[in-house]
């Protein structure tokens, strides 16, 4: 495997049928270029999203789940992750023939969700109850408590019960 280096090999012609008698030597020199390690960029998504990362380069590339290379999770020249809740590196190789690249790493940054926007009438009279509509997202659940408990229902809209008192709703 000469892959990525030059070197410099010497060479001696014999010439069999001939008094024994050899040539001189004469330097050969073979350079082999480096097979480029793949390109590619580093994807954003949002928090339980898919990420589709396309990379380019020579030969067949592969991915990988760890920076050591042994576990191989596909080849081509794209590649869909899972369904991502935290930063997630990938690492890619390039092979042509018995050559492959050094690794390139890329990066899938998941963002959080965005806070739904809510509205509703805000201001009611003692006694009476509002509905609040949320919009921004696709799964809704109605919290009394701002660490997420206290589950009050589920959906887009919120029709409170009969208020005396301001309350806060999340």
């Amino acid at each position: 495997n000469i892959c990525g280096y030059a070197f410099q090999a010497y060479f001696t012609l014999t010439y069999p049928y001939s008094s024994g008698c050899n040539s001189q030597t004469s330097p050969y020199t073979i350079t082999v270029n480096p097979i480029s390690a793949p390109t590619t960029n580093n994807p954003s998504i949002t928090c339980g999203s898919t990420a589709n990362i396309s990379a380019s380069g020579t030969g067949t590339i592969t991915w990988y789940s760890n920076s050591n290379l042994t576990t191989q999770i596909g080849t081509g020249n794209s590649y869909t992750t899972p369904n991502l809740s935290t930063n997630t590196t990938y690492y890619l190789t390039s092979t042509s023939g018995p050559c492959v690249s050094s690794s390139t790493p890329v990066t899938v940054t998941v963002n959080p969700l965005q806070a739904p926007t809510v509205n509703g009438n805000t201001n009611i009279c003692s006694g009476n109850s509002t509905t609040l509509t949320a919009s921004g997202g696709n799964n809704y659940t109605w919290y009394s408590a701002a660490n997420g408990t206290g589950v009050l229902g589920s959906g887009a809209n919120y029709t409170t019960p009969s208020l005396n008192s301001n309350t806060t709703y999340y």
